[in-house]
């Protein structure tokens, strides 16, 4: 699933299959009057999203990425409020049905980022991912500074 936006918010590659490694997606629609013009992932992760407002208002988005607009990090939100828009409606989920035989172990959800921008009637959203620096590269680096700092003394 490339695009999700069925319980308030605008999810960016929600379910990708792991066979798609790369790719571009154009033209999507979402709720709340939205047009993602384009989504573009490497290695499944989001490299970068053009989303378009056609009605103004509140664009709640939901990405597995921290994201970057006009090369700063969007804010993250803390505290959710309830968003009374009529285009973002939430539809009533039933609990799901589960036998106490089920050998169930529960999920392992990954960490989701929440941001509420607004936006305006035509404007469009560049949106990029923050770069992630391997833990690996990150230690070797830090041995570098600290190797070049102890010889300047």
């Amino acid at each position: 699933m490339l695009l999700q936006s069925h319980d308030g918010a605008v999810q960016l590659l929600p379910a990708l299959p792991h066979e798609w490694k790369e790719g571009t997606i154009k033209g999507l629609r979402a709720r709340g009057g939205f047009v993602v013009e384009e989504i573009t992932w490497k290695n499944n992760r989001l490299v970068k999203a053009v989303i378009r407002s056609t009605i103004g208002g509140n664009l709640r988005l939901r990405s597995y990425d921290r994201l970057l607009l006009r090369g700063k990090e969007l804010k993250e939100v803390k505290k959710i409020r309830i968003m009374r828009i009529p285009l973002f409606v939430l539809q009533r989920i039933n609990r799901p049905m589960i036998s106490e035989k089920a050998p169930l172990k529960g999920i392992d959800l990954r960490k989701t980022y929440l941001y509420d921008r607004q936006t305006k009637v035509g404007k469009s959203w560049f949106l990029r991912e923050i770069m992630r620096i391997p833990p690996i590269i990150l230690v070797f680096t830090l041995l570098l500074f600290g190797l070049f700092f102890s010889s300047l003394q």
